[in-house]
């Protein structure tokens, strides 16, 4: 996120934080009823998948303040090779 203005840094990571505790149970289940299976990936990688996905999303969403996305969204066919991990500190 180097070509974000810092105001726009902070509502982005302030709106992800809040809707990761969403999207980090949602994800838990999809991953134990479709994808660990489907697309073999594991939990780390759907759930990083998910979180990519959000933030491209939200990039979106902001694109008047963010003039030029940093992330892409990622298919889930490259679902088994996302390297991205949420943290602990993603939630806060």
């Amino acid at each position: 996120m180097n070509n974000i203005a810092p105001e726009a840094a902070l509502v982005l990571l302030t709106i992800r934080g809040f809707l990761l505790w969403l999207v980090i149970p949602i994800g838990f289940v999809a991953w134990l009823t479709y994808f660990w299976w489907a697309r073999s990936a594991s939990l780390g990688q759907c759930l990083g998948w998910f979180d990519l996905n959000l933030v491209a999303l939200l990039q979106r969403l902001l694109k008047r303040f963010i003039p030029r996305a940093t992330v892409r969204r990622v298919p889930s066919q490259q679902m088994s090779a996302v390297t991205h991990r949420v943290t602990s500190m993603s939630l806060l």
